[in-house]
C-alpha cells in the first residue's frame, strides 16, 4: 500500500501572507468591488502515473497505471473581492475563488490491475477508452476543482472603458486529492462602467501548476487550463 501523504500547509501559509498583504493594501486603496463571474474553461491533457489501491463496494483495486487523459470544456463559476487604487496608483489586488467540475472524454491506459487479488481479465494495454470504460473500472477523474488564489491588476484607465493585465498566485483544491498543489495566473481583460456602482467585463485567465495525487494513487505530472469568462461587478 504506498504510504499516506498528509496535506501541505505551504500553499495555505502562502495563501495567508498574501491576504496579510492585501488587507495592507486596502487600508490604502481608493475603493473596493465584488464581482461574480461565469464562462467556460478549457482543461490540458493531462499525464500521470502511479500505485492504485482503492475500494470499490467490497472490493479492493490494485495495481500500476500510467495514462493520459483528455477532457472536454466546461463550465466555471467565479468570485473575486478587490480594492481598486491601491496607493493612489492603477494597481488593483484581490482574492478569487473559481470552481468547476472536470469531464473526463476518454483515456489511454496502461494498466496492471487486480481486483480482491484476482488480475482483471480486461486490462487496458495503453488503449483509448471511453469515460464510461474508465469508470467501469472503478477509476473517478472528474472531481470537482477549486483555485483560490490571491492576484495583482494593472488597470489603464480609458473613462468607462479599462482594460486590464494581472498575475496571480493560486491554490489548487482538488476534491478526494491527497494533497494540496499551487500554480500561477496570468489575466487580461476589459471592464466597462455601466453606471458609477456597476460594471460588466470579460477575462481571459490561464493558470499552470502542479498536477495534484488522485487518492487512487495517481500522480498528475502537471495541470493547465484557460478560462474565458463574463463578469458583472458592483462597486462598494
Amino acid at each position: 500500500m504506498p504510504a499516506i501523504q498528509r496535506p501541505s500547509h505551504r500553499p495555505l501559509r502562502a495563501l495567508a501572507g498574501l491576504a496579510a498583504i492585501w488587507l495592507g493594501a486596502a487600508a490604502h486603496a481608493g475603493g473596493s468591488y465584488i464581482e461574480g463571474r461565469l464562462g467556460a474553461i478549457a482543461l490540458d491533457d493531462l499525464s500521470g502515473t502511479g500505485i492504485v489501491d482503492s475500494t470499490i463496494g467490497f472490493a479492493r483495486l490494485e495495481g500500476d497505471v500510467a495514462g493520459h487523459l483528455s477532457y472536454d470544456d466546461t463550465f466555471v463559476l467565479g468570485a473575486e473581492f478587490g480594492v481598486e487604487e491601491v496607493f493612489g496608483t492603477s494597481l488593483r489586488v484581490a482574492a478569487s475563488l473559481d470552481g468547476f467540475q472536470p469531464d473526463l472524454s476518454n483515456a489511454n491506459l496502461d494498466a496492471d490491475l487486480t481486483i480482491n487479488g484476482v488480475d482483471v481479465p480486461d486490462t487496458p494495454n495503453n488503449s483509448p477508452l471511453t469515460a464510461d470504460a474508465v469508470t467501469d473500472l472503478g477509476l473517478d477523474f472528474n472531481h470537482r476543482t477549486v483555485i483560490a488564489s490571491g492576484n495583482a491588476f494593472f488597470d489603464l484607465d480609458l473613462g468607462a472603458v479599462v482594460p486590464y493585465v494581472g498575475v496571480g498566485y493560486g491554490v489548487l483544491l482538488v476534491e478526494n486529492a491527497n494533497q494540496y498543489e499551487t500554480g500561477f495566473l496570468l489575466h487580461a481583460g476589459v471592464r466597462y462602467d455601466a453606471t458609477p456602482l456597476t460594471y460588466i467585463g470579460a477575462r481571459f485567465t490561464w493558470y499552470r501548476g502542479n498536477g495534484p495525487q488522485d487518492d487512487t494513487g495517481v500522480n498528475f505530472d502537471t495541470f493547465e487550463t484557460q478560462a474565458l469568462a463574463v463578469s458583472i461587478g458592483v462597486k462598494l
